[in-house]
């Protein structure tokens, strides 16, 4: 506010130490003046401080975030081990089709599937669980605050609270594949 009121301040003072004269409508513009500068300032006080307290990286990390899609990839291979469905042969159809997506191609959480990625380490080392579910809830927050309805990041956020319970919170966040097969022991 303070940058905001001195250049009125200034020209005011201006106006009165060169004698011009100060009548009616130049009290009222200065008046109006410093009503914009404190409104102004309170909205970008308010501003400030919500990202502050969500943090402008935090926020744009959060919402690009793939939890939801590292689950949905997780369960495709689930649903395809349970059909008896070879992993890597999996991996070469759906990396090429129109499923394909970076949690496939790139993060396969299958050991031996697809490039190296901590699910050949025993889901060490990666991003961990517990900043994942750290940055789905912030994802969650943002979201109420801008009153979007984000189901499949509610159900995402209900995973990995569960998986991280379940001691999995230093574990890499594609080892949620362990929980989902039930091969999870922490």
């Amino acid at each position: 506010m303070f940058v905001n009121v001195v250049p009125v301040a200034v020209i005011s003072s201006f106006l009165g130490a060169t004698g011009h004269p100060i009548d009616m409508a130049t009290v009222f513009i200065m008046g109006i003046s410093l009503g914009i500068a404190v409104d102004d300032t309170s909205f970008y006080v308010h501003e400030f401080l919500d990202r502050r307290r969500l943090g402008d990286g935090a926020l744009a990390s959060a919402l690009h975030h793939v939890g939801p899609t590292m689950i949905a990839t997780c369960e495709a291979f689930q649903l395809a081990r349970k059909l008896g469905l070879d992993p890597q042969v999996f991996y070469d159809i759906s990396s090429k089709a129109s499923g394909q997506s970076w949690s496939m191609t790139s993060y396969c959480p299958v050991p031996g599937v697809g490039p190296k990625t901590p699910a050949d380490n025993d889901y060490e080392g990666g991003f961990a669980a517990a900043l994942m579910l750290k940055d789905l809830k912030l994802a969650m927050e943002a979201a109420k605050h801008a009153g979007v309805d984000v189901e499949m990041g509610e159900e995402a956020e209900e995973l990995y609270e569960e998986f991280v319970e379940k001691g999995g919170g230093s574990k890499d966040f594609s080892g949620l594949i362990k929980m989902i097969d039930g091969s999870w022991k922490a």
